[in-house]
């Protein structure tokens, strides 16, 4: 048999090597996809996973009763109350013109982008430290319990957490290698973080430290420049919104306590769940420091968790306070990268695995407990509406709750559309009056009609059913009214609720 030349091997040896280098592309290529895939479909997944179960709360009644208005009156009522939101209202009523709005479609917005936030966070992790830790940072986010909470919330923080993960992500790659179009993608990036929570522009204090880190020592005012004009430019949109809301915000976030050092724990708390939970992170985060040759991205990525934290407190001790954990909660993003560098370093390497899955089943307990049908209310709306629709006959009126808790809205929300009792005493409706709550009559008297059944709604706490009046807990001039010419038949008894079915007397 024929040996092969030393001249043919030599003429082989290139292709071999180029075929070599295709296949290594292609597996580090499929690599690169697990890397960002995995995280995000698991995210996804946990996301959606018991979506319909919790009780839509009152910020997301806001949500819907904002959105399910015409355009016209969506834009009326941003004149008077919850500017800061409008972008994200006008994206919800076009996704109910598509998709519905069942509490489960509502949510999928937010699943979906906390499942594209978990997959920057890997792609940051990769880029800063590793693939490993990129994926490890993934993992970790997708059973982080808050990230389920808001993967499950008809609010745009979900969309401000991807926009903020997609804008740190961007902008390494900008100061990696500043092309126009990494710049621009950086810009559009922190555009849409504005325009979907002011609060989460303190993000770009951090991003300046991480320019500076990064472009030092090597011609920083060109880095320097390039960032600063891409940052006045992507805030510019927002503007108007930060002028309106600055008008509102008396009406809006009065309520919000300023912040003392004691607040801190809690906003940890209520950012990640449970003690041990918490502790595991923070203990993942911190094997960071030990391992890390390169001390620089440990600090840009430390930066990126604290500095807004401390910048919204130090702001907060003003007139009014912004420090609240669901405005803050973009920066969980940076603490789940250390904690993913963290556990990358372990070895054997299948330890880190189990560090995950370690965290998994610590945070079991609060991710059973927000899928519970009262995770975020006090009383069953929804079983109020079920009583309502299964009796209910043409021509019945509703009476409910008409506060600042948005409780009739939650049981309209909950009612069949062919179900249309009329509201008693809804003098100005929400989107009449350009306001997210309805205005009650001044005259109960006067706005009794007609109906030969009313349906009373109201909260309150467990008591035997026949020591309790059916007007109690509602306005005492309209349970007067209501006691003149109806009397109650009966009355169904659900968690802090009650649905009595009053007849007019003959």
């Amino acid at each position: 048999m024929a040996q092969p030349t030393l001249g043919a091997e030599v003429a082989d040896r290139p292709t071999t090597v180029v075929r070599s280098a295709i296949r290594g592309a292609r597996r580090s290529g499929r690599s690169d996809i697990l890397l960002w895939l995995m995280p995000g479909l698991v995210t996804l997944a946990v996301g959606l996973l018991g979506s319909g179960r919790p009780q839509m709360w009152g910020d997301e009644l806001a949500s819907w009763t904002a959105a399910n208005r015409t355009v016209p009156q969506l834009f009326g009522m941003l004149h008077h109350v919850d500017a800061v939101y409008g972008v994200y209202y006008v994206f919800l009523h076009f996704w109910m013109q598509v998709f519905g709005d069942s509490a489960v479609t509502l949510r999928v917005p937010s699943a979906i982008a906390m499942a594209v936030a978990a997959a920057f966070i890997a792609l940051t992790g990769r880029r800063l430290f590793s693939r490993r830790a990129g994926l490890l940072a993934g993992l970790i986010f997708a059973v982080v319990p808050s990230v389920s909470r808001y993967a499950q919330e008809v609010r745009p923080y979900a969309i401000v957490m991807a926009a903020v993960a997609i804008a740190t992500w961007c902008l390494l790659r900008a100061l990696e290698r500043p092309t126009l179009l990494r710049w621009v993608c950086y810009g559009v990036s922190i555009a849409a973080v504005g325009l979907f929570q002011l609060v989460a522009l303190s993000l770009l204090l951090p991003h300046a430290c991480m320019v500076i880190l990064q472009s030092w020592p090597s011609r920083p005012w060109r880095r320097w420049a390039q960032f600063a004009v891409t940052v006045l430019v992507a805030v510019l949109p927002a503007a108007p919104l930060a002028l309106l809301g600055q008008a509102q915000v008396g009406k809006q976030i009065s309520w919000i306590d300023r912040p003392t050092p004691e607040s801190l724990p809690a906003l940890w708390e209520a950012m990640y769940g449970p003690a041990l939970f918490s502790l595991l992170v923070l203990a993942a985060a911190a094997m960071t420091l030990g391992w890390a040759k390169n001390r620089r991205p440990v600090l840009q990525v430390f930066l990126t968790a604290v500095l807004p934290v401390a910048l919204v407190y130090f702001v907060s001790q003003g007139s009014i306070s912004y420090f609240i954990a669901r405005y803050l909660l973009f920066t969980l993003s940076a603490w789940v990268v250390l904690a993913g560098a963290g556990l990358a370093a372990i070895r054997p390497r299948v330890l880190a695995i189990v560090g995950v899955i370690v965290l998994a089943v610590a945070s079991y307990g609060t991710q059973v407990s927000i899928r519970s049908l009262t995770d975020r209310v006090n009383f069953d709306e929804r079983g109020a509406a079920r009583v309502v629709a299964q009796g209910y006959q043409q021509g019945d009126g509703l009476v409910v709750p008409h506060d600042s808790t948005i409780f009739d809205s939650g049981v309209k929300f909950y009612l069949p559309k062919n179900v249309k009792p009329r509201d008693i005493f809804e003098s100005v409706s929400p989107a009449a009056g350009n306001s997210l709550v309805t205005e009650n009559c001044a005259q109960p008297v006067s706005c009794l009609g007609a109906e030969p059944r009313i349906w009373v709604v109201s909260v309150g706490p467990d008591q035997p059913i026949d020591q309790r009046s059916p007007y109690a807990n509602i306005d005492q001039a309209q349970g007067a009214a209501l006691a003149s010419k109806y009397h109650a038949v009966h009355t169904t008894h659900l968690y802090n609720t009650w649905v009595t079915l009053l007849e007019r007397n003959s």
